[in-house]
């Protein structure tokens, strides 16, 4: 064990960064935690909690999922493409990840979900080969937006029909 020092020697050691910003030091758990979350039913919780899903070493069980529309539908759809297991139970789905994404054997169609848009194209990014995403009329009106230069940063080839990174767009992960 350290000896403490009387004095912090710097602003971030005082719990405070150097623009004055309060830092916030969080200890990583050593085991994973079994975690029951209730959460009022959300299209939007869900579509985020479907690809926590598909990318955790263990199974999920996500209840209260029905009834909210196509987005999860299609985040459904399209996880299931890549490699994730769902199984219907009751008011619940659940979800066997896969060990790592696989590259889709073809398109995947989002629907009208501009959050899966941008969550699947983060996840699918660092994917080996070629990865076309595509939506309904109304995302491929609305495309990846600022997104695309942030996975052109990041050393992702986009090929778009449209210069504003419209759909369907052909990712290739570095």
């Amino acid at each position: 064990m350290r000896p403490r020092r009387p004095h912090p020697s710097s602003p971030a050691e005082a719990g405070h960064a150097s623009n004055g910003l309060e830092v916030v030091h969080v200890t990583p758990l050593k085991a994973p935690v079994k975690v029951d979350w209730h959460l009022p039913a959300s299209k939007s919780h869900a579509i985020r909690w479907l690809l926590m899903g598909a990318l955790s070493r263990s199974p999920t069980v996500i209840h209260g999922i029905s009834g909210l529309g196509e987005d999860a539908q299609s985040m459904r759809r399209v996880l299931v493409q890549l490699g994730l297991r769902v199984e219907d139970a009751d008011d619940a789905w659940r979800l066997q990840p896969p060990a790592m994404l696989r590259r889709p054997s073809s398109v995947l169609d989002l629907g009208n979900s501009g959050t899966a848009l941008r969550l699947v194209a983060g996840a699918v990014s660092h994917l080996e080969g070629p990865v076309v995403l595509d939506g309904d009329d109304s995302l491929r009106r609305r495309g990846l937006g600022d997104l695309a230069s942030v996975l052109e940063q990041r050393g992702v080839q986009l090929r778009v029909a449209d210069a504003h990174a419209k759909l369907p767009v052909d990712l290739h992960g570095p």
